[in-house]
């Protein structure tokens, strides 16, 4: 199974680009999707999150409170780096998961989209969509081994 990735600035075609592919059948794993999944109530990061970043960023319903929780994270480089550290395991295990689905449906080609550099790892390929312009057409260049 090949994995590509597919990354790029806001607004360069990414998600037109993932809609085309899958109209055409290929599967596509939403890497920010995923990343927002593990701060869903429940998820076990929260706890560990709270215990770097304070109880207060989450509320009564296990609603993580993003603007609270990014304000302090990304207030110093060592905030940065726990967040890291707690919600990258989890994110890496559920996309680990999602491709293994789409391995066991015999799936020759997956789409990660919206892929940080950081996810890059567990691709074949990254491609990178840019708009030149006002030019909306994306080139996509895919060999399905």
């Amino acid at each position: 199974m090949r994995v590509v990735g597919i990354t790029g600035r806001s607004g360069c075609g990414k998600s037109s680009a993932t809609n085309f592919l899958r109209e055409q059948g290929y599967p596509c794993i939403d890497a920010d999707l995923v990343a927002r999944e593990v701060l869903l109530p429940g998820s076990a990061c929260i706890p560990q999150l709270q215990a770097a970043f304070g109880t207060d960023i989450a509320d009564e319903n296990g609603e993580v409170r993003r603007r609270l929780l990014a304000d302090r994270a990304f207030a110093t480089l060592e905030g940065t780096a726990a967040l890291t550290a707690i919600t990258q395991p989890e994110i890496y295990h559920r996309l680990d998961l999602a491709m293994a689905e789409a391995r066991q449906a015999g799936e020759k080609l997956v789409q990660l989209l919206r892929v940080a550099p950081a996810v890059a790892k567990v691709n074949d390929a990254v491609r990178l969509l840019t708009l030149h312009g006002a030019h909306h057409i994306v080139h996509i260049a895919v060999g399905i081994g």
